[in-house]
């Protein structure tokens, strides 16, 4: 068994070993390797770095010089040890490995108690990564209908105590060597008609799952053990050897994770999960596409100055006063400052910013700060201060801790395409990546990402072209703020033009009337909005 590596987190794949008068560290999951040579290697630090080892050269001890285990051992009766031929050294336990082909002797495994902690350390004798078969294979010749693999010596031991005779080995070292099984390993297990593997129940055991059952491709069937339940010893010592033996048996045919069966998925089908749906602030976007779903990604286009970040301001303000979610801002051109006084003026149905240019919009001060301090004390709307913040990978993980510490539901990034300002040499990677990964950290999370993009003048969004395929909902405003009429340039149409969920219901624009005297965005009745532009430009003609 490994130990945790130090470089990608694995829980047991890293290892430190001597090889050729070097002192090599090794992790068999992210394939980090350093090593120095041992005349380098201090006598204090060589003790140390001894403890930890699992390929520490160590003589052969004879099996006939080591002591049999007295009584069960972790629920491991005597007859199962001796049958595997699993003895005592002192304070260790020696695992045997066996020539491929005979019972002659060629390496042991001895784990002991890590003296500078709670857990277990192992180390070998005489090892040779391509002499030494799998634990227990001398038992289990060639050939056969079935054989069990398993992760550790006493998992394997734990199937065979549970299963009877049914051949079951392990493979050497944990996970972490799934990728460095041999010609001789590969031809032995392809001897069986079926290979039935029962790694750990956790994520380096999930990942040897699909590198070992790639390389034995149409031959592997996997047992999904219960929720809470590690490996297969752990339920021999918690009793559960029927619910094994049932997981056993009900092992399902393996295949690459990125397909499926419909067979397989027949109640989600049936009974899909029940999505959280809150509805717009508008009445048209809701006959079309009922609400903000949970989980969903939705992308809102258009060009500058269109008023999207007034827009996604009306739907904070919506969230706010009709649910308890919270909702993080990430709105990159302006200042927390600029921003809340935005949401504010939302909250007040008052134009606050005319305020900084001395106009009398009827309420003083005061007024804007009790209205402020009501709005804003439960700390349900969080914001963002870039403070200079580039870093796709920052940004993130700023999302996530958004999500999974503050508790946010709803998550609004206008708008994406500033990241691509800071990254011209490779401005669609940067902003594909983000988005990919957004949408991807959405759906696992089940929270709702508003994502804003600027377009050009042909419609397509800056940047990317991927934003379209990462969006759930694809909405586009449009604006034509230079209209001499006034309501032309207050009027923004709304178009859905892409819903995964909810395609055959979208196409019909909504009108939304900008009036600065309320701050409101009002929907309008969209034959009312096109005969009042019609009539506008026949004016305008004459």
């Amino acid at each position: 068994m490994h130990q945790p590596c130090p470089w990608c987190h694995s829980s047991d794949a890293y290892s430190e070993f001597e090889e050729n008068n070097e002192y090599v560290k090794f992790c068999f999951s992210c394939r980090n390797r350093e090593s120095k040579n041992m005349n380098d290697v201090s006598p204090e630090e060589l003790v140390i770095e001894e403890t930890q080892t699992v390929h520490k050269q160590r003589p052969i001890i004879p099996q006939t010089d080591l002591d049999p285990i007295i009584g069960d051992y972790r629920c491991l009766l005597p007859k199962t040890l001796e049958h595997f031929g699993v003895k005592r050294h002192r304070n260790e336990i020696v695992y045997p490995y066996y020539q491929y082909n005979d019972r002659t002797l060629i390496a042991q495994k001895f784990k002991f108690k890590n003296p500078k902690s709670s857990g277990n350390l192992y180390a070998w004798a005489n090892y040779h990564l391509d002499s030494i078969g799998f634990f227990g294979q001398h038992l289990f010749p060639k050939g056969g209908r079935k054989i069990t693999v398993t992760e550790g010596e006493n998992d394997c031991m734990a199937v065979f105590q549970m299963q009877g005779d049914w051949p079951v080995v392990s493979i050497k070292n944990g996970a972490g060597s799934v990728k460095g099984l041999s010609q001789r390993d590969h031809e032995y297990l392809n001897s069986f008609d079926e290979i039935v593997v029962c790694f750990d129940n956790d994520k380096s055991g999930r990942k040897a799952i699909e590198d070992f059952c790639t390389i034995f491709a149409g031959k592997c069937r996997v047992v999904e053990l219960p929720s809470g339940y590690k490996d297969a010893h752990q339920m021999l010592e918690n009793g559960l050897k029927d619910k094994f033996r049932q997981c056993w048996f009900n092992a399902k045919p393996w295949s690459p994770k990125n397909i499926v069966y419909p067979i397989d998925i027949l109640d989600e089908i049936v009974t899909p999960k029940e999505y959280e749906i809150l509805p717009y602030p508008w009445k048209g976007m809701n006959d079309q596409i009922f609400g903000l779903h949970f989980p969903e990604v939705i992308v809102l286009k258009a060009k500058t100055k269109t008023g999207k970040s007034l827009w996604t301001a009306f739907i904070e303000d919506f969230i706010i006063k009709n649910t308890d979610f919270k909702v993080a801002d990430i709105t990159v051109e302006n200042t927390p400052e600029e921003r809340a006084r935005t949401l504010l003026s939302v909250h007040m149905k008052k134009p606050l910013h005319l305020k900084l240019a001395k106009v009398d919009i009827g309420v003083n001060n005061d007024d804007i700060f009790r209205a402020g301090r009501e709005y804003f004390t439960d700390r349900r709307l969080v914001l963002f201060e870039r403070d200079g913040m580039t870093d796709p990978r920052a940004i993130l993980d700023k999302v996530r801790y958004f999500v999974t510490v503050l508790g946010c539901k709803v998550v609004i990034f206008d708008h994406i395409n500033y990241l691509g300002a800071y990254h011209e040499s490779d401005e669609r990677k940067s902003i594909d990546e983000v988005s990919n990964k957004l949408a991807d950290m959405a759906k696992d999370l089940r929270f709702c990402l508003i994502i804003v993009s600027h377009v050009n003048d042909e419609g397509k969004t800056f940047g990317s072209r991927n934003l379209g395929k990462a969006g759930y909902t694809i909405i586009s405003l449009e604006r034509d703020n230079h209209n001499p009429s006034e309501y032309v340039r207050n009027l923004t149409k709304v178009t859905i033009e892409d819903s995964r969920r909810y395609g055959s219901r979208i196409g019909r624009p909504i009108y939304l009337k900008y009036d600065e005297e309320s701050y409101s965005l009002l929907e309008i009745d969209a034959e009312i909005a096109e005969e009042e532009i019609n009539k506008i430009g026949d004016k305008e003609l004459e």
